[in-house]
């Protein structure tokens, strides 16, 4: 069971282990006003803090968490109003890193996040023999992974989540762009003149700026390329937003490190509600040895770049001379020049000033032909690897595109999925309802049966520009089983693999529950998943960039729903805003 819903799903369909331990968290939410990159604005806490504290157990624990708000209302219930609670009842079945957030108007552009880290089970096989061959070194890294480091990714603006939804609505805009990257709630605002950014450019994006100019924050300038020909109201949006830029100083995270514990294990999770920031530790390759919480076969890499959403684990090894070293998270798309920093920190009486040379540049590409970026598609592979069935029960395409507007998106490709859909009569109550049955914002499945969504991403006249998208899917993982440039033209993956053999890959497909689709300049580009319905329930599948999500890019998996298990009695339509 995929441990990034259990907020909004699994206290419904999991039945406690007897003989399971028992894990009790406690999560309250408040609003106060706090300066995480230098400037002041009201922001969402987790117990007091930001992002949310670690929360740590082991695979087979039950745990039972009391929670103070909403989440996903509409899906598996009621929104939890303010001076109310919730207990959520689940069991930790998967292992691995993931994180708890909201996915209710955006807040978690607003603080309402933190890393959730399941232990693995010691019968759960390990991959650490391929990173080296020495019994003593794959004991340290069993002992390492066992004290993770959690490295939380996020963008922030200076507006409020509830305040940049509105200026999008009223400009008619999907504003890309934030004032700073931030690292376990830490950062700064950096400022370039346009002489620097010009140089720091990566060549990309210089292509598609087309000799525009950036502007002082390092946002792209909204044009059609990026926004559709669709009329703005360019004066709604507040000029210190993109316009502006001050630089702060502000404190950046450290991560202090032993460097006899020879390794470490860092967690890296995007927060981000908009940018994919290549990240990078300088002259410290990482072993990347689990992706979205599941193990992987390990493959080094100076760097990877990572979308909304996902997870990466590494293992680091701890070889250089004491002193500081800079954690680099560039932003590295066609939005914004823009990056965050953290340091990693040796602790020792013995401090040396080392120089060392970044892997990446201010603006996300290699500092050199030997600089190593993961291949998401050839390296992710499954550890141990499982294949999936060569063919599928039902096969379901989803033509995304924007609806009507800039910031209002689809994924079904005929409608746009409200914020606040069914929020009242939650769809695992009510699975035969109208709103259950909408086959433009639902997906039906039956259980035991193996499915295919194919994601097209349109690009027309009005929409040059096919963007990435980073689609997560709720519940179990997925198979990413292919992808492409142009029209979806196939009835089947079948008959997309007949005609495109090379396009595809059923051996040993990555195997996650994020999903970044291919980016396209003038024509269509399409990405397949395929999962077996397992674990009967109402999930979301959604874009996880904030403003595609809060534009209506998201579709209802109502998995297994003839066989929807029983709700318990504390959890049914009278739940919900118990105080």
């Amino acid at each position: 069971m995929g441990l990034r819903c259990v907020l909004i799903t699994t206290c419904a369909v999991n039945i406690a282990h007897a003989l399971a331990r028992l894990v009790q968290f406690e999560i309250s939410i408040s609003q106060e006003v706090r300066s995480p990159d230098g400037y002041a604005r009201p922001q969402i806490l987790v117990n007091g803090t930001f992002p949310g504290p670690l929360l740590a157990l082991d695979q087979g624990d039950d745990v039972e968490r009391w929670h103070a708000r909403a989440l996903m209302p509409g899906l598996s219930q009621r929104p939890i109003l303010p001076g109310s609670s919730f207990v959520y009842r689940w069991t930790a079945n998967e292992y691995g890193m993931y994180f708890y957030h909201s996915h209710l108007k955006s807040q978690i552009s607003h603080g309402l996040f933190g890393p959730l880290y399941i232990r693995p089970s010691s019968t759960v096989v390990k991959p650490f023999d391929r990173i080296t061959t020495s019994s003593q070194e794959q004991a340290q890294l069993v002992k390492t992974e066992k004290t993770p480091i959690a490295v939380t990714i996020s963008d922030w603006t200076h507006v409020t989540s509830p305040e940049f939804t509105s200026i999008e609505q009223e400009a008619d805009l999907d504003v890309y762009c934030s004032q700073s990257i931030l690292i376990n709630g830490k950062g700064r605002v950096t400022c370039l003149s346009p002489q620097q950014q010009e140089q720091e450019l990566a060549d990309p994006f210089k292509a598609a700026l087309n000799g525009s100019k950036l502007h002082p924050s390092g946002c792209a300038p909204f044009i059609t390329l990026g926004q559709g020909t669709y009329s703005h109201n360019f004066s709604a949006v507040p000029a210190d937003l993109i316009d502006g830029c001050e630089e702060t100083q502000a404190p950046i995270e450290q991560f202090l490190v032993q460097k006899n514990d020879r390794w470490a294990s860092f967690h890296f999770i995007s927060a981000a509600s908009v940018q994919a920031p290549i990240t990078s530790i300088d002259q410290h390759p990482m072993w990347v040895y689990a992706v979205d919480g599941r193990y992987i076969e390990p493959v080094r890499v100076d760097g990877l770049q990572i979308y909304n959403g996902e997870r990466y684990s590494v293992m680091v090894k701890l070889d250089q001379q004491p002193g500081t070293y800079r954690i680099r998270a560039a932003n590295y798309a066609l939005n914004q020049l823009i990056i965050g920093f953290a340091t990693l920190t040796y602790a020792s009486r013995f401090w040396h000033r080392p120089d060392p040379a970044p892997y990446f540049t201010y603006g996300g590409a290699p500092t050199s032909t030997n600089v190593t970026l993961l291949n998401t598609t050839t390296q992710i592979v499954p550890f141990p690897n499982v294949p999936p069935a060569r063919t599928a029960d039902a096969t379901h395409v989803l033509r995304v595109k924007r609806f009507g507007g800039s910031w209002k998106w689809m994924l079904s490709g005929t409608a746009s999925y409200p914020v606040d859909y069914s929020s009242q009569h939650p769809l695992l109550w009510y699975p035969n309802s109208p709103a259950a049955r909408n086959q433009s914002l639902v997906i039906r499945t039956v259980n035991g049966t193996w499915v295919d969504i194919v994601f097209v991403v349109e690009a027309d006249v009005n929409d040059p520009v096919a963007p990435p998208h980073a689609m997560h899917k709720h519940s179990n993982k997925a198979y990413i089983l292919g992808a492409g440039v142009g029209d979806w033209t196939w009835d089947t993956v079948a008959e997309a693999a007949q005609a495109q053999p090379a396009s595809f890959n059923f051996v040993n497909p990555p195997y996650r529950d994020g999903f970044a689709t291919p980016t396209g300049t003038g024509q269509h580009v399409w990405l397949v998943i395929r999962y077996k319905v397992v674990n009967p329930g109402a999930f979301l599948l959604h874009c996880h960039i904030q403003d595609h999500l809060a534009g209506g890019m998201a579709v209802a998996l109502l998995d297994g729903v003839e066989a929807f298990p029983a709700i318990p009695k504390e959890y049914g339509p009278n739940s919900g805003r118990r105080a």
